[in-house]
């Protein structure tokens, strides 16, 4: 790639330098157009390496889910998606229980009527490093409260874009030596 495209490839550093410099300054809008150019300079075809600026559809990716296991079937949905009631328990086991109720929901899949148990509940969370090429948008100065976390919150977007955006070149680099037929450089040991 630097070869061929050296154009790009110096672009993309100078890029990179100027968002880190900027981050230094705490010169935030400078760190945002930086980004923002390197995202442009990303290709769209014939493999789109483009990052996706949305903060929904980020916060989807990374939030974690939630599913409950159904007894009489294999479904799994989401915790959020049952409806939980309660159930009058028969007179012996309110006594056995100590308790005048237990917690149900049904499943959506095969309507059958399942005991809310904990233990049935599976957490998903995503792993790290992870890479969606799609990134949250910057945060924004808004009111007192926001300005006192903003560089904190500034710093972590940050993070988040700049390794995607990382990871993205990298897999425009892959791509392009393997189109090539030269494979990627490995770094030579010094002895």
């Amino acid at each position: 790639m630097q070869a061929k495209l050296p154009d790009i490839n110096a672009a993309l550093v100078r890029h990179r330098s100027a968002a880190l410099a900027a981050l230094d300054k705490n010169d935030h809008h400078g760190a945002i157009i930086s980004f923002d150019s390197m995202i442009a300079l990303l290709p769209d075809e014939p493999d789109n390496y483009k990052i996706e600026i949305n903060t929904e559809k980020y916060n989807q990716l990374v939030a974690e889910k939630r599913t409950i296991k159904c007894d009489a079937c294999t479904a799994t949905p989401l915790l959020k998606d049952i409806h939980l009631q309660k159930l009058l328990l028969p007179s012996l086991t309110k006594f056995i229980a100590d308790n005048d109720f237990i917690n149900v929901w049904e499943c959506v899949a095969c309507t059958a009527t399942n005991e809310y148990k904990p233990e049935n509940i599976t957490i998903t969370k995503f792993e790290e490093p992870s890479y969606f090429k799609v990134v949250p948008s910057p945060p924004t100065k808004r009111g007192t409260k926001n300005r006192m976390v903003f560089d904190y919150e500034f710093k972590k977007w940050f993070d988040i874009v700049m390794t995607e955006i990382e990871s993205q070149i990298g897999h425009y680099r892959a791509d392009y030596a393997a189109q090539q037929g030269t494979g990627i450089p490995q770094a030579q040991e010094i002895e």
